[in-house]
């Protein structure tokens, strides 16, 4: 019996997010360095555009895509981002004289 070539597809999804820029800037890291280790923990390749929406695109298996995505779901809720609401007049709390607190 021969073997069933593995199907590479492309799949592309929007990521959400306020700052999903950002993020991105994030799970590429410095170089490229650290998307580079995700492409190599899940088999796939991983490219994300940035020219309107930021999208990310993940080609491979079925299973490398998958794993690739759940990789990155775990980077995006570690460098997500948290708000609460807080009133304008305790601004000065969080920020600090001079912004020296964020």
């Amino acid at each position: 019996s021969a073997d069933v070539p593995v199907l590479e597809e492309e799949e592309e999804r929007v990521l959400p997010g306020k700052h999903a820029l950002l993020t991105v800037r994030l799970i590429i890291g410095q170089g490229g360095s650290k998307v580079k280790e995700l492409e190599l923990e899940a088999g796939a390749r991983i490219h994300f555009d940035t020219k309107q929406e930021v999208k990310m695109l993940v080609r491979g298996s079925k299973e490398a895509r998958d794993k690739a995505w759940a990789l990155v779901d775990e980077l995006r809720l570690k460098f997500g981002e948290e708000s609460f609401p807080l009133n304008k007049e305790k601004h000065y709390i969080v920020i600090g004289a001079r912004g020296d607190t964020v």
